[in-house]
């Protein structure tokens, strides 16, 4: 309720009203029946009800008995023109936890996954219109929890630039990502690419904090210059690649991207020689200037003169380039 009028604001949550008694979904059907249908019940009138969460403190999802009861409150609500948001656990996968027929007695799912301050969302079924398996950043303000459509959602390109030595054409690595089609587990689409590094640097970006992003689909394509193979100091570029689609913001055309990424997240030193390359090409102009270099310490050290127009930032681990692209996510929300 971000922006709201503090009378508006306070009049709807004065319209909110908590119900700690009901202990089972078992006694849904009798609740809604006792204390909403019936004129002289202690919650007549509502018109949406909030359950947090249907599995409680660990129902299976074997207790069949308990989810038709379930199901039928559902059915009743909608009968009578009450909007029912169920709120579920998910699994490890990212599935809903509970029977598989959960999904067909719902309308519409929603799912919101973590991105530092962003909160991916998706819709894998939608009822009454398309499903939505791009993401959608919502942004949370931390003070209040409030979530609105960030802002500078809607990336201009997913793509991050790299450098692989005497060349002018800088590489560009490719990259979205989505929820995977409903009821299928997510899967990687990279053609010519290693897919064993692929989930290694997909495992990295989850390893950072309040990032999200495992069990989706990963499509991925790197565009290298002459007869070029896919090298492992593409790992960090590609990463960018990732995190970007998955945040939908844009990656800055004059920054490149050199390191390989290790199991802990570091960047690993890039070979001497390329850095000794890419600064001949820079002052030769073969590299059209602003640019911003993201390089692993040692790498960063072998470049002692900078300009106004080139500046390095050194990279020890995968986030310190995740901040460095995006400084908002480094101050604890997004702006």
């Amino acid at each position: 309720m971000t922006g709201w009028p503090s009378g508006d604001t306070d009049a709807a949550l004065s319209r909110v009203e908590p119900e700690e008694g009901v202990y089972d979904i078992e006694t849904l059907p009798s609740f809604l029946m006792h204390q909403i249908m019936n004129p002289s019940g202690k919650h007549h009138g509502t018109t949406c009800i909030i359950i947090d969460s249907i599995q409680g403190h660990g129902l299976p999802s074997t207790a069949s008995k308990k989810y038709r009861q379930l199901y039928e409150f559902a059915r009743q609500c909608k009968s009578a023109g009450i909007t029912v948001i169920l709120v579920a656990h998910v699994t490890k996968r990212g599935d809903i936890a509970g029977p598989k027929d959960l999904e067909h007695n719902v309308d519409c799912v929603l799912v919101m996954r973590k991105a530092m301050a962003y909160r991916p969302l998706f819709v894998p079924k939608n009822r009454f219109g398309p499903a939505v398996l791009k993401p959608v950043p919502l942004q949370m303000d931390r003070s209040t929890t409030a979530l609105a459509v960030a802002p500078h959602s809607d990336a201009v390109s997913t793509v991050a630039r790299s450098y692989l030595g005497r060349d002018p054409i800088l590489p560009e690595v490719q990259a979205a990502v989505s929820l995977p089609t409903y009821g299928t587990r997510g899967r990687i689409t990279a053609p010519g690419l290693p897919r064993k590094e692929i989930e290694q640097l997909a495992n990295c970006i989850s390893q950072i904090p309040d990032m999200d992003i495992g069990d989706l689909d990963y499509s991925i394509h790197c565009r290298l210059p002459g007869e070029r193979r896919y090298r492992g100091i593409l790992g960090l570029p590609l990463t960018i690649a990732l995190i970007a689609s998955y945040l939908q913001k844009d990656v800055p055309a004059h920054h490149i991207y050199l390191g390989e990424i290790d199991l802990l997240r570091k960047v690993r030193e890039v070979p001497e020689d390329l850095i000794t390359h890419l600064w001949e090409a820079i002052e030769a102009d073969e590299i059209r200037k602003p640019l911003r270099l993201f390089l692993p310490p040692e790498s960063a050290s072998l470049i002692r003169e900078t300009t106004a127009d080139v500046t390095v930032m050194t990279c020890k681990r995968l986030e310190d380039a995740v901040y460095g692209t995006w400084p908002e996510l480094a101050a604890g929300g997004a702006r």
